[in-house]
């Protein structure tokens, strides 16, 4: 189809901050300081570029930024942007970096064999998944030392990139840790949606034909219940 003109609301929402986020080292390093796209994008928490977090508040205030804020190296406050220290990763990020920069900016990203768009939406709906699973995100930032204020959806599509990068033996664990959440639907039997709604998920993506998701799952299904 051809591409929109403009991102729904929605889309909006999922991909898009609704305030900015900086590296101040990239500030710091720029002859003219400049914002980049890249920072505009949600599941990109990170400079790729320095290995560091993103920083979308400021430490003096205390207060988001803001778009229109009239230098962008300052915050309204006034405090200098670029005199602030980004939270260095550690050497457990990085791996996962690259994959979640190919999702975005690379034309054919690796996971998974299928083109960005759909791969793009799959890991999506996997962060939502874990998003919703605080015992998988917990583990997860404990074992990559991650720093206890990131966004909690920065976390989430890290662990999506992570399930893409251990494929399919990533994405099984998560099964045995998500179906043990309390689901607030219900089938016609009363039964909790052990598996949320990625079961329909696959389906949807294995009739635009992209079967992989789906086939993990009915060799999953088949193997324990």
């Amino acid at each position: 189809m051809p591409p929109a003109r403009r991102c729904d609301f929605k889309t909006t929402l999922r991909y898009f901050r609704t305030t900015p986020a900086v590296c101040p080292t990239c500030l710091r390093e720029d002859a003219v300081p400049f914002e980049r796209l890249t920072w505009s994008l949600r599941p990109l928490g990170f400079c790729m570029r320095h290995q560091s977090a993103l920083i979308c508040k400021c430490p003096h205030c205390g207060r988001p930024l803001w778009q229109d804020r009239p230098d962008v190296t300052r915050c309204h406050c006034g405090q200098d942007l670029r005199d602030i220290s980004s939270p260095p990763l550690s050497a457990g990020v990085y791996p996962l970096l690259p994959v979640l920069a190919d999702l975005f900016c690379a034309p054919n990203p690796s996971a998974l064999d299928i083109p960005a768009p759909a791969c793009v939406w799959w890991a999506e709906r996997l962060a939502a998944a874990a998003a919703k699973t605080p015992a998988w995100i917990q583990d997860f930032q404990e074992s990559l030392a991650l720093p206890e204020n990131l966004p909690i959806h920065v976390i989430a599509w890290l662990t999506a990139a992570d399930i893409l990068r251990h494929w399919p033996q990533r994405f099984e664990q998560f099964l045995g840790v998500f179906q043990r959440v309390a689901k607030h639907r219900t089938t016609s039997t009363g039964i909790s949606r052990r598996f949320g709604l990625l079961i329909r998920e696959a389906h949807h993506l294995e009739q635009q034909g992209y079967p992989v998701p789906a086939d993990t799952l009915r060799s999953y299904l088949s193997r324990h219940y």
